[in-house]
């Protein structure tokens, strides 16, 4: 529904709100008990006599079709989503390839070495060092750095 026509609509139901609560109003002040639903000096109704379940659906509506269309202009707005209301082709997404990252000594794997040096056992040391294959050329250069 274009912009001039949903206001056009949205006027309508207001007035017909606006409607309806001026005959209940006046149906209050002359006694009626408002059933007919229509009153012969009724200047204000320009259009159709709404209960007040239709108004609260109309409104409803109305909600709805300004959400979508505030959700289609923000999907518009990204070229992420653009393609769902223009017709283009949806974007080819590309997972990001990254190098895989080289071997990191884990630092507890550090302080396990610190605390068999401290031990001030060589055999363990050696064979503590060789159930470490991976670890075994970067730990003794630590004890140089100490």
């Amino acid at each position: 529904m274009p912009g001039s026509e949903m206001e056009e609509h949205i006027s309508s139901v207001i007035e017909a709100a606006v409607a309806l609560v001026d005959d209940g109003d006046r149906d209050d002040e002359a006694g009626n008990d408002g059933s007919t639903g229509t009153t012969t000096n009724d200047k204000s109704a320009p259009c159709e006599k709404l209960s007040p379940e239709e108004v609260a659906e109309e409104i409803e509506n109305i909600i709805y079709l300004r959400a979508g269309a505030a959700v289609e202009q923000l999907e518009r707005a990204d070229p992420r989503d653009r393609w769902r209301h223009t017709g283009e082709p949806p974007p080819t997404i590309e997972p990001a390839h990254s190098a895989p990252r080289p071997y990191r000594t884990p630092q507890s794997t550090i302080d396990a070495f610190f605390y068999v040096v401290r031990l001030d056992d060589p055999a363990r040391l050696a064979a503590w060092l060789d159930d470490h294959p991976q670890d075994a050329p970067f730990l003794p250069k630590l004890l140089d750095g100490k």
